[in-house]
């Protein structure tokens, strides 16, 4: 590994399963339904929200796999403007205020998630995200809007029936100062669109096949850069040039790519161990990307664990979400060995 390459060293947080966001001032945390906070990254943690839960649900939340088997987990935890944030938990949405008092979101055509990275925070002070279910039948997919006050969602754009099986990420980008939704799954339903802020008009950047079929972009001021979260084809980690619209090749990876990072000098992507059949290599892998170079180097490797996972969920690296990026961030497991519901830290300052 080359010196000025991310270190990987051991990390604790009692209390606390997952790092969800990192912001100037505050970090957030959470266990289930409880949502922690705290001042510094390695500072004490204190319980700031918990998301009340029907008591089926509260009983799977008192356990590990319990909270695996009934996906009970934030997904999205985004700060806002009037010192509140915004929430997805399993398949509710909506606010938590700055005193911790969590309010659900009306409006939605139906309960659904919304993947880490699925939701993001408009210059407006709006949030913006889409549906993410199964639809088996394809019918109609939706992208919401919701500020700061609302009591219900908004629909802002539709995608017509059989257009779109899901949504998978909605992500501001501050180079073309617009909102770049990401979809899936079958070729022609793979899509990178790039919206403006009153998602009237669009532009299509590509479509077609997995090559475009990603979860967690990543902006630079000339290309954008993403890994693939495909199923049959070989994953890769890709470039796409702003000023050419071209779409390269940087690397293949050893299977899906679920969420990626901002470093001071490059990105972070995490292959998910899905088992799917692109998967090459039963583990999730955590790769580093160096933005001067173009560089891949593998930071780390983690195994699944032995439980199925189909009910007790994908082997997952979960990195942290943040405006900016970040010299060091706590990194968590689910369902892999040795970094289940435990942390690594990586520095990069």
């Amino acid at each position: 590994m080359a010196s000025d390459a991310p270190r990987l060293g051991g990390f604790n947080q009692n209390g606390a399963e997952t790092c969800e966001h990192i912001t100037s001032g505050a970090i957030y945390w959470s266990r289930g339904p409880q949502l922690y906070i705290s001042d510094m990254l390695d500072g004490p943690i204190r319980r700031f929200a918990r998301i009340p839960r029907p008591l089926v649900r509260r009983i799977l939340a008192a356990t590990r796999l319990g909270r695996r088997l009934g996906r009970e987990t934030f997904y999205n935890i985004l700060p806002l403007a009037d010192g509140g944030l915004f929430y997805t938990y399993a398949t509710e949405v909506g606010f938590i205020s700055s005193d911790g008092h969590a309010r659900p979101l009306g409006g939605r055509a139906r309960a659904h998630r919304v993947l880490r990275g699925g939701a993001s925070v408009l210059p407006d002070g709006s949030v913006v995200f889409g549906e993410y279910f199964d639809n088996a039948d394809r019918v109609a997919v939706r992208l919401y809007r919701a500020r700061p006050g609302d009591t219900e969602v908004h629909e802002v754009y539709r995608f017509a029936p059989g257009e779109v099986r899901h949504i998978h990420s909605v992500n501001w980008d501050p180079i073309s100062r617009r909102a770049i939704v990401c979809t899936g799954d079958l070729e022609k339903e793979c899509r990178i669109i790039a919206f403006d802020i009153d998602f009237i008009n669009h532009d299509l950047w590509g479509a077609g096949s997995e090559d475009w079929r990603t979860i967690s972009p990543q902006f630079s001021t000339t290309a954008v850069y993403f890994g693939t979260d495909a199923q049959f084809s070989p994953n890769r980690l890709m470039r796409y040039d702003r000023a050419t619209g071209i779409l390269s090749e940087l690397t293949q990876v050893n299977g899906p790519v679920f969420y990626s990072a901002a470093l001071p000098g490059g990105w972070l992507f995490a292959t998910t161990a899905e088992l799917c059949p692109s998967q090459t290599s039963p583990e999730a892998i955590l790769y580093y990307l160096d933005a001067k170079s173009e560089a891949v180097t593998i930071l780390a490797r983690f195994k699944k664990d032995h439980w199925p996972k189909r009910y007790f969920q994908f082997g997952i690296l979960n990195l942290p979400l943040s405006d900016t990026p970040q010299g060091r961030m706590p990194i968590s497991g689910v369902a892999l060995k040795r970094l289940d519901a435990k942390f690594m830290v990586l520095s990069h300052e």
